[in-house]
C-alpha cells in the first residue's frame, strides 16, 4: 500500500490538499488545543493536518506508512518554519513510546487488520494522559484500497477464532 501513496504523492505536490481535513477543523472547533498540547498524528501523509494543530499551538509527532508523504511534510513544515516530528512508520508495527494528549487519526485505522486492533487501540488509550482524547475518523469504501477484511464474513470467523 505504501507504493500506491509513494506514487501519488510523487506525482502530486498536495496530493490531498493544503487545507487541513474537516475532521481536524471539527475537532478543533469542538476541542481547540491548548498551548503545548502533545498531539500524535497517526496516518499524516503529506502532514496537513499536523500542520494546521502546530500552527495553532500543539506540540505536534506524526508518522505515515509512505517515505515520499513524509519527506513532504517535512519539507512543508520546514517552509512554514514549524517544529514537527514527522517520521515513517507502519501502523501494524509502531507502537507509542510516550504520553500524550491527543490521539489522532484521521482515515488510517482501517488498515490495522482484525487481529492487532486490540493491542493497537490499547497501546493507544495506555500512551494516552489521564483526560486526554481519541479522534479517529474510518474512511468508507475507496475503489483503490483492497477490500477491507472487517467485511468479510470469512475473515471475521478467522479473526475471531484466534
Amino acid at each position: 500500500m505504501s507504493e500506491y501513496y509513494d506514487d501519488r504523492y510523487r506525482e502530486n505536490k498536495n496530493y490531498w490538499g493544503k487545507q487541513p481535513s474537516s475532521m481536524a477543523r471539527i475537532f478543533f472547533q469542538r476541542f481547540p488545543p491548548t498551548e503545548g498540547q502533545a498531539l500524535i498524528e497517526i496516518g499524516s501523509g503529506q502532514g496537513r493536518d499536523s500542520i494546521f494543530f502546530a500552527q495553532n499551538g500543539c506540540l505536534v509527532t506524526s508518522f505515515d506508512f509512505s517515505m515520499e508523504g513524509v519527506k513532504k511534510a517535512i519539507a512543508r513544515a520546514s517552509e512554514l518554519n514549524l517544529s514537527i516530528d514527522f517520521f515513517q512508520a507502519d501502523i501494524n508495527e509502531y507502537r507509542l513510546k510516550k504520553p500524550y494528549d491527543v490521539v489522532f487519526a484521521s482515515g488510517a485505522l482501517h488498515y490495522i487488520p482484525q487481529n492487532l486492533r486490540v493491542e493497537i487501540i490499547s497501546n493507544y488509550k495506555q500512551f494516552t494522559v489521564p483526560g486526554g482524547i481519541h479522534a479517529f475518523m474510518v474512511p468508507v469504501d475507496k475503489s483503490f484500497i483492497p477490500k477491507n477484511p472487517q467485511d468479510d464474513p470469512l475473515e471475521q470467523q478467522r479473526g475471531n477464532s484466534g
